[in-house]
């Protein structure tokens, strides 16, 4: 199988600069046979040149992407890494989906994954489903959606066995690249489950992943 070209949105963002140094690195870099960047001024283009794209800028960008492919009727894979959709924004995306490959992902690090099957588990345990839950997310300041995309995910994974929301608590401080905690409680017991991204370096690893 050949090295497939690399169509990258959201370039001058903080995953964009991130991506730009894990592609640097040669063993990833090879990996691919060639990435092109896309600003939201340089008009789209070059990016239909690419075999699958990696996308962390906004649901703004990704739907525009996404319009333009239909209008030119191209089947590019598309691997989604923006936050803060609207329920609006989301419907156009799934109807995007039923014409090209689309993978949307609010974390793609391989804990966080870890943490849903966790979860997943925790809340098939009969004796857990009195037990009270609370998620807190913490994020750089920077961050404009709150709760996180991966504070909701995972609020998910619980909520598909419980009647009622699971309550988020957001903080926003410093640089924090992402920290989600995630607590079970009784009245005799208490169970907390942590997650902490060291660096971005893992999203944009595992997003770039992802496309291959």
């Amino acid at each position: 199988m050949t090295q497939p070209r690399l169509g990258f949105v959201g370039t001058t963002g903080r995953m964009g600069l991130e991506a730009q140094s894990i592609l640097a690195i040669p063993a990833m870099a090879e990996k691919f046979s060639g990435v092109e960047w896309y600003r939201r001024d340089d008009g789209f283009e070059r990016l239909f040149g690419a075999d699958v794209w990696v996308e962390f800028s906004s649901p703004g960008a990704v739907l525009a992407l996404c319009r333009e492919a239909e209008r030119r009727n191209a089947r590019i894979p598309l691997v989604v890494g923006a936050t803060g959709w609207s329920s609006e924004e989301l419907s156009e995306l799934e109807r995007h989906a039923r014409r090209s490959p689309i993978l949307k992902a609010s974390n793609f690090a391989v804990g966080v994954q870890v943490c849903r099957d966790t979860l997943r588990f925790w809340e098939s345990r009969p004796e857990m489903k009195g037990w009270k839950v609370s998620i807190r997310e913490l994020h750089h300041t920077g961050k404009k959606d709150a709760p996180s995309g991966t504070a909701l995910s995972l609020g998910d994974v619980i909520q598909a066995t419980r009647p009622s929301a699971v309550p988020i608590e957001s903080v926003r401080e410093g640089d924090i690249f992402g920290i989600h905690e995630i607590v079970y409680e009784s009245g005799t017991e208490k169970i907390t489950l942590i997650h902490e991204a060291k660096s971005r370096s893992v999203f944009a690893e595992g997003a770039l992943e992802a496309a291959l």
